[in-house]
């Protein structure tokens, strides 16, 4: 055997081939990517750093010197890998790839930059007579590339590696026809082979029209054909070959979420080939070889004992006698991670002296015969070392995919057709048509939306078919489909039309290919496609064209609107369209009605004009003006007889549309004029009214108003019956659900009120972020969520007057950091991986993460050069599509003028550098803090939720979300973390921890003095002092709470540095918040048993909102999971022991601070809503916590109410507590009349948020026989339940615990009737989600296995939401074995000195701060 360095023996030594059992994935996979680097540095010459195509798989010394160049670029692939990874000296490492670059550049014997197949290793000779390899020399350039984006800082090698991709003469190689050829010999010139067929040949096509020096046209790409295969009803591109040509190209070129001109996904299609390969294996091969099995399968080209084959399947090719190809699984892994590991698992496992060797594994063998390849294939080693390492880290793609040629490619491919216009007219029936037959369309009965849409598109390069998006639920009379020339009004003959219901393409096959095949934007050909069509208005769904309803309170009858929601990909289901992000275009849209009726249009933009409808009488179209270039997801269109209610200001007319009835109740202000005056900051009284709220953030809110004018004259706000979500930002037409736009009197409550302003916040920043810049793909969505949430949030604070940290502390950075610790987090940068995933998009990363990390940008960037970058980046992309790059870019552009990033010391990095550290890896940072005299050490380490590490290693069967990376997400766990170090006087400065480095020590001046970390100033990341620094920490708020100044610290005028060592508010609410997340994730330095010891500092004095809600928050899993037993009374009577005092308080202070907010100052109606929220969070949970103690003020008002039948006497915060603790605490006398009352209410109440005040009373009773009752109005027909009321009857339920037990048998008698595949709103999978979050023991486990295996059939896509219930409720369980007994000690330790009087406590209502809580 070759030499190896001393440092790789280190790491490796002689243990790597000895079996551990039980591996996790992670460290199977960095197991095999040391073993095969060990063969591309041994099996290369250490001069030439040619690869060997072959070695022993011993290691033993090997006489054979002929090399692949194919396995050169393999070679320095893992060389950057193994740099990366450190697998050994990097200098070391630096020096072979630069040595080989220059020995390929120099030496290597090359034609036209083309290199031969086989070479001498040290000589660089051809041998066997090979050819001049095209592919071989695209994968050798695939390592070249690579590198040269890698060692980036390395000139000679970033230099050479563009010095020998440039000189390929790709134009040569197509030897004047489109597609490239396979190769050309001295001997005899071009072979008779063509790379005509799709196969491995992307990573070619992709180079050659990269190329600066040597490009071919884009035609190339649509040159080749993709022939369709069917195996087992999966349908993808293929042709009968071997599994790596669906894996070579996707070893540098991450194709995960890109579609090109024929709307192909060729990563999903990858993944096909694979899940084919694997079920070909293991049922069809598995009849005559037993030994293919669920964790044994997979063949690709490699030896057999009769030579080199290329064998597999499907359809089954060469003489398959039971043999294995490790590389077949290895080479997938990033296809299929769950079903490629478990066959890796397996033969490291279990056949151990067969399946691995020095190198790793093996290249072939076979159990049934007892043969063993003896050697190992270097393109075999290297693709799986490759594709192991894309899965763990990306590292491959995202430094290949970093080549400015390659991009330039992927973009010149992906846009080959681009719609340009469409004009719609579509007509939605919401009443029965006599004359129907009359329309020249299909089915256009009521309840259908006839229509016909016209399409132009742009065409920078020859294309033979059109391929659009269009469910199946649209009719399409495929014969009537029409292409034609814009420009010659040519009509192009469609030789065929195809669907596929999968996809939802509808491919329109030419007979002829269309385009004039030249790349440049003045020679773009349009072309216009035109389709007649009928879609459904749905009344099975909530998303596309959909049916909804409102009751009209004096006929109690029903009134029918057509709506729309098409985010993210449901326009498809109203019309024919390009139904992607990438895809913005211009649309007239025409909405037909009923003339002289109720009944309006709404759209994107204001009617330009009404004609009538010629095939139908008495019929009009509402013609709209033209929008902006728009994607198709926020197009609107909206059919309704609701009311408006308008102002005007500022050129743009605003309108709130809601049922008539509703608009007289809504609040309403007479604040016109003030709208445009710059009213924003502190002006609370505009919470009052959302319209208002909303024109004033669109006019005056000059964070936006800055980057861009709003481009319309008009933006439509529309409240919706039965809107699932809670609201929508179709651009000039933003549709809401009723309790999140109106403010009605009585009815909504200080929550809501928040709630409203803030969403409608975020509604109005996304005409901006989202609207006017449009991420490119949903890879990307958190670029238009993030801001969305953060101006929004920012623009409340300063209108409504509250502090800003706190609220954002509570609302967005603690919710954020709970579900990005959690089993189903995911990077910012979501890479979908599967067009069905897309649905899954909407998590708290893009919204409350995305928020909290522009929070942080806008911090150490300074506000005014992070809103200069966004300024630069609206002026270059306004109305068009962006990624991350485009968005740090422009930042980097901007710090770098105003140098900032320099004078926090940070030298030669950008702001790129810090954002991929926190968009390309879940997770967060924790900063351990430690002192050593005077001076502070920090490290940083990855959060880890101990639970889900302990369940991992407990459930061996656990599958992995192949969407998302958790504890063992193979990124880099380090991040660029600002810091802001306050010392123990107070004063302040700027720190970065790098991540490089293994700790930092900062130097402090003042001896003794404690230093507190500042987070800049809400960092995401987490503290963890030493045991002795929070010691201190709390033995200074201990003093602190006890002086006689306590109530002059709460004036604002007090500075914070007056108590340098104590937090601020926000820093305690963090310091609770930390608290809780280290203890429940089982770090052993902060035990749950010391979690009642700390709140028994904070509590008994604690006077601030910010605090309380963090502590609640934090409560509710521990009340939901340990209510109803053992474990429950200790911590209850703790907590009621301070919320009975606080409650009292904060309830005497109500009519005094309610009478001075009458005369409308900013001041008095901030400390309204502050102290509104405040005591109904605290009086909420003081009711759920002991109803006894609530029972007679909820008993008083209820009778009060049932007397005079006036709800509103009721305070609106109250009214939902008072009415279900009334229920709770009933008698059994009065029972069935309490009963009786709400139910009666609930059917006689038009509003639905009244009502469902209503239901969740009645959900309140504990007796059973009423809930089975509650529960059967969901199955009644004559009720006549819309789903949505249906999920929320179900949870409201679910939430009581006498009718927990009660769901799991009515669902399952009542799943046929219940079950809504196509809903959102799904009344089964929604009360399944809602139910884990109180599942508590096995019993409960084994209810929720037993009913889903029951109806497994009905429920199979929905198998991987599934698999989250049953993970969720594992842990659970598992939180319960691990926390609930120390939780009662510890509260049961600190009951005995817990403070019953409050006397000492100071509550400023200035300074209480509300959060915003939001379904």
């Amino acid at each position: 055997m070759k030499g190896f360095p001393l440092v790789l023996l280190a790491v490796l030594g002689v243990s790597c081939l000895q079996l551990v059992a039980g591996r996790t994935n992670d460290e199977l996979l960095e197991e095999i990517e040391q073993a095969s680097f060990k063969f591309f540095w041994e099996q290369a010459d250490p001069i030439t750093g040619q690869v060997k195509d072959r070695g022993l798989a011993s290691g033993a010394d090997d006489p054979r010197d002929v090399a692949s160049v194919a396995a050169t670029g393999f070679g320095l692939t893992a060389l950057a890998i193994a740099h990366e990874r450190e697998f050994m000296d990097r200098s070391v490492i630096e020096a072979r790839v630069q040595g080989t670059l220059e020995y390929i550049y120099y030496n290597l014997t090359h034609v036209n930059g083309f290199y031969y197949h086989f070479i001498n290793m040290s000589t660089g000779e051809r041998v066997w007579d090979s050819e001049l390899s095209s592919i071989d020399t695209a994968l050798m350039m695939g390592g070249v590339l690579t590198v040269g984006q890698y060692f980036e800082n390395n000139s000679i090698i970033r230099n050479l590696s563009q010095e020998i991709y440039q000189r390929v003469d790709y134009e040569w190689m197509l030897n004047g026809t489109d597609v490239l050829n396979m190769g050309w010999k001295p001997e005899s010139g071009f072979l008779n082979d063509w790379w005509n067929r799709y196969c491995e040949l992307m990573i070619l096509v992709i180079q050659a029209i990269g190329s600066p020096t040597h490009g071919i046209p884009v035609q190339s790409w649509n040159a080749f054909t993709r022939p369709n295969f069917t195996y087992a009803g999966i349908n993808y591109i293929h042709f009968p070959t071997p599994i790596f040509v669906h894996q070579y190209a996707h070893a540098w070129i991450d194709f995960r979420n890109q579609v090109d001109n024929f709307t192909i996904d060729y990563f999903e299609n990858s993944v096909k080939a694979t899940r084919a390969t694997k079920l070909f294996f293991t049922q069809e091969m598995s009849t005559n070889f037993t030994n293919y099995n669920e964790n044994f399968w997979g063949l690709t080209a490699s030896d057999t004992p009769g030579g080199y084959e290329a064998w597999g399947g499907p359809p089954l090719q060469g003489p398959i006698d039971g043999s294995i190809v490790p590389c077949a699984a290895g080479g997938s892994i990033p296809f299929l991670p769950n079903d490629t590991l478990a066959v890796l698992q397996n033969l490291r496992e279990n056949y151990t002296d067969q399946a691995w060797t020095y190198y790793g594994l093996v290249d072939a063998f076979n159990p049934v015969t007892g043969w063993t390849d003896t050697d190992v294939i270097g393109i075999d080693v290297g693709i799986t070392m490759l594709m192991a390492e894309n899965y763990r880290s990306e590292f491959v793609w995202k430094h290949y995919m970093q080549d400015p040629h390659v991009k330039r490619a992927m973009d010149a491919i992906g846009f080959v057709i681009k719609p340009v216009n469409y004009r719609l007219e579509i007509i939605p029936l919401l009443f029965e048509v006599d004359n129907y037959q009359n329309l020249p369309y299909l089915n256009a009965s009521k309840f259908h939306a006839p229509g016909k849409v016209w399409i132009s598109i742009a065409l920078q390069e020859k294309t033979s078919n059109i391929t659009l998006h269009a469910h199946d639920d649209i009719l399409i009379d495929t014969n009537k489909i029409k292409v034609f020339n814009i420009n010659t009004n040519e009509t192009i003959t469609i030789n065929n039309v195809t669907r596929d219901n999968e996809t939802d393409f509808l491919v329109l096959h030419l007979n002829d290919a269309i385009g004039d095949g030249l790349a440049s934007e003045q020679s773009k050909e349009l072309y216009m496609v035109y389709i007649e069509f009928t879609s459904r208005i749905a009344d099975d769904r909530l998303n596309g064209l959909y049916l909804d309803y409102y009751i009209e309170p004096k006929s109690m009858k029903k009134r029918f609107l057509s709506t729309s929601l098409f985010a993210p990909n449901h326009a498809r289901k109203a019309f024919p369209c390009f139904d992607s992000p990438g895809f913005k275009a211009t649309f007239d849209i025409s909405i037909g009605r009923k003339d002289n009726t109720s009944y309006s249009s709404i759209s994107n933009m204001p009617i330009s004009h009404t004609v009538p409808i010629p095939e139908l009488t008495g019929w009009v179209f509402d013609v709209f003006q033209q929008t902006p270039p728009l994607p198709t997801y926020i197009v609107a269109l909206i059919s309704t007889d609701f009311s408006y209610r308008s102002i005007k200001s500022g050129g743009i007319e605003f309108r709130l549309y809601a049922p008539d009835y509703l608009l007289r109740r809504t609040k309403q202000l007479n604040l016109t004029e003030r709208v445009k005056n710059n009213t924003t900051v502190n002006n609370p009284n505009l919470l009052q009214d959302p319209l208002l709220y909303i024109a004033d953030m669109l006019l005056n809110f000059q964070f936006l108003t800055d980057l861009a004018s709003y481009p319309l004259a008009k933006l439509d706000v529309i409240a919706l019956p039965h809107f699932y979500f809670n609201a929508m930002e179709n651009m000039g037409a933003v549709t809401f659900k009723y309790p999140v736009i109106l403010n009605v009197e009585g009815t909504t409550t200080t929550s809501d009120l928040m709630r409203l302003s803030y969403v409608a916040g975020h509604e109005i920043a996304h005409q901006w972020f989202g609207n006017m810049l449009t991420p490119k793909s949903w890879t990307y969505v958190w670029l238009k969520e993030s801001f969305s949430d953060y101006l929004g949030a920012l623009h409340l604070a300063q209108t409504s007057g509250f502090d800003f940290d706190e609220f954002f502390a509570t609302y967005e950075l603690q919710r954020a950091m709970r579900f990005d610790a959690g089993a189903n987090t995911h990077p910012l940068e979501n890479h979908i991986k599967s067009a069905a995933a897309v649905a899954e998009i909407y998590t708290d990363i893009p919204y409350r993460k995305g928020a909290s990390i522009v929070y942080m940008i806008s911090n150490f960037l300074t506000e005014k050069v992070f809103r200069q970058g966004l300024k630069s980046l609206f002026d270059a992309k306004k109305f068009s599509n962006i990624d991350q790059n485009d968005l740090f870019e422009a930042l980097e552009e901007k710090q770098q003028e105003s140098n900032i990033l320099a004078s926090q010391g940070l030298t030669n990095i950008t702001v790129n550098d810090i954002l991929n550290s926190w968009t390309q890896q879940s997770g967060y940072p924790v900063v351990r803090v430690r002192r050593e005299k005077s001076n502070l050490i920090l490290t940083q380490e990855k959060f880890k939720n101990g639970l889900l590490i302990e369940l991992k290693a407990k459930d061996v069967n656990e599958t992995k979300d192949s969407n998302n990376k958790n504890e063992d997400e193979p990124e880099n766990p380090f991040w660029w973390i600002p810091l802001t170090i306050a010392d123990g006087l107070g004063k302040k400065s700027i720190h970065w921890l790098h991540p490089n480095s293994e700790e930092t020590i900062i130097k402090s001046k003042i001896q003794g003095k404690f230093n507190s970390i500042k987070r800049v100033p809400l960092g995401y990341f987490r503290v963890l002092y030493s045991e002795a620094d929070l010691s201190l920490i709390l033995n200074n708020l201990k003093q602190f709470y006890s002086r006689e100044e306590l109530g002059a610290y709460y004036q604002p005028e007090l500075s914070f540095e007056r108590f340098p060592a104590l937090l601020k508010p926000v820093e305690r609410s963090q310091l609770v918040d930390d608290y809780f997340a280290f203890a429940f994730s089982g770090y052993q330095e902060v035990p749950v048993s010391d979690l009642f010891n700390v709140l028994s500092t904070i509590l008994p004095y604690e006077g601030k909102y910010v605090v309380w809600k963090t502590l609640f928050t934090n409560m509710e899993k521990p009340y939901n999971l340990l209510q109803n037993t053992e474990f429950f009374d200790a911590p209850r009577k703790y907590l009621i022991s301070y919320l009975k005092p606080l409650s009292l308080f904060l309830r005497s202070q109500i009519p005094v601070v309610i009478s001075q907010a009458s005369c409308s100052q900013p001041s008095h109606l901030t400390r309204k809503l502050k102290l509104l929220q405040f005591h109904s969070m605290v009086f909420s949970w003081l009711c759920k916590l002991d109803p006894e103690e609530c029972s007679q003020v909820s008993g008083k008002a209820v009778k009060q109410f049932m007397q005079s039948g006036n709800y509103s006497l009721i305070l609106a915060d109250e009214q939902s507590t008072l009415y279900c603790n009334a229920m709770w605490t009933a008698s059994e006398s009065s029972l069935e009349s309490l009963w009786s009352f709400f139910e009666k209410q609930y059917f006689e109440e038009p509003y639905s948020e009244q009502k469902n005040k209503y239901l969740k009373a009645l959900s309140c009773v504990t007796r059973q026989s009423y809930l089975e009752r509650l529960l059967t109005w969901t199955t009644n027909e004559t009720l006549d339940f819309h789903d949505v009321d249906r999920v929320l009857l179900i949870k409201m339920v679910i939430a009581n615990p006498v009718g927990r037990n009660i769901v799991w048998d009515f669902l399952d008698k009542n799943f046929n009737v219940l079950y809504k595949s196509s809903s959102v709103a799904n009344p089964v999978t929604e009360s399944l989600k809602y139910l884990v979050d109180y599942c508590n023991s096995n019993e409960n486990l084994r209810k929720m296995e037993n009913f889903i295996k029951t109806h497994e059939g009905a429920m199979e896509k929905k198998k991987k939401f599934l698999e989250k219930q049953i993970k969720n409720s594992k842990l659970n369980i598992l939180w319960m074995d691990t926390f609930a007994k120390p939780i009662q000690q510890s509260a049961d330790n600190n009951l005995k000195n817990t403070r019953l009087q409050r006397s000492s406590c100071t509550v400023d209502n200035d300074e209480i701060v509300t959060v915003l809580p939001m379904n």
